[in-house]
């Protein structure tokens, strides 16, 4: 008996070859994950949200609470189909349905915030470029008006009263006092230093007068002394 060989039908030219479907490509996907993982851990990491989630690189946490840095959706999702009936599928789906559009809302609005904010940031630096020269001029307008006010206060203080004795001793300090305070306002308006020692000698017998009383006065005047330079 012969013994038919099987052959192998040749395909017909017109047939057009079937394709196999295309499948996603392992390397992108999980580029868009890891992508999704590093914007959730920059916003947590802004609103201080990080928490002890990571520790030496490795999440821990419960891999079934969605809300724990460790949440694996694999392992939820086969424990979900595990344990649950259709019912309670369904309604698991539509939660989490519910959930991801309020997400995703709230992302939207916390972007535009954002946005609003760098906004008004934006404009409120210009701003102050724009006004900050400005305010240096009147600052140095003041600092080099001070010596006449200086001039000033000196033309209309009232002449001092000699008197004797307790009286005038406590007058001597009052005077002493004020002196000292003006001299302080002087530096701390930063006035030329040879205005703040011009004063300084000027009033220098009567501190150095008042110091022998009072230690006090005697420590504020070393200090100013120690702090103008040609004093």
């Amino acid at each position: 008996m012969d013994v038919e060989t099987p052959t192998r039908r040749a395909q017909d030219p017109s047939t057009p070859t079937q394709k196999r479907a295309s499948t996603p490509d392992t390397g992108s996907v999980r580029s868009t994950i890891e992508q999704r993982r590093a914007r959730r851990e920059q916003f947590r990491n802004f609103y201080g949200l990080k928490g002890e989630g990571l520790k030496g690189g490795v999440p821990n946490g419960d891999s079934l609470d969605i809300d724990s840095p460790g949440f694996k959706a694999g392992v939820y999702y086969e424990d979900l189909v595990f344990r649950s009936d259709l019912g309670t599928l369904m309604k698991t789906a539509s939660s989490l349905a519910a959930d991801i559009g309020a997400l995703q809302g709230s992302r939207h609005s916390l972007v535009y915030n954002h946005h609003h904010q760098l906004f008004a940031a934006g404009d409120t630096i210009s701003n102050l470029n724009v006004r900050t020269p400005q305010l240096l001029s009147v600052v140095t307008n003041l600092q080099q008006s001070f010596s006449s006010i200086s001039q000033l206060a000196d033309s209309v203080a009232l002449p001092q009263e000699i008197g004797g004795g307790v009286n005038n001793d406590a007058r001597r300090k009052r005077q002493a006092e004020r002196c000292i305070k003006r001299l302080r306002l002087m530096c701390e308006a930063k006035a030329p230093s040879q205005d703040i020692a011009a004063y300084l000698q000027s009033v220098d017998e009567l501190l150095g007068a008042a110091a022998k009383d009072d230690a006090s006065i005697e420590s504020a005047l070393k200090e100013l002394r120690r702090s103008v330079p040609s004093a």
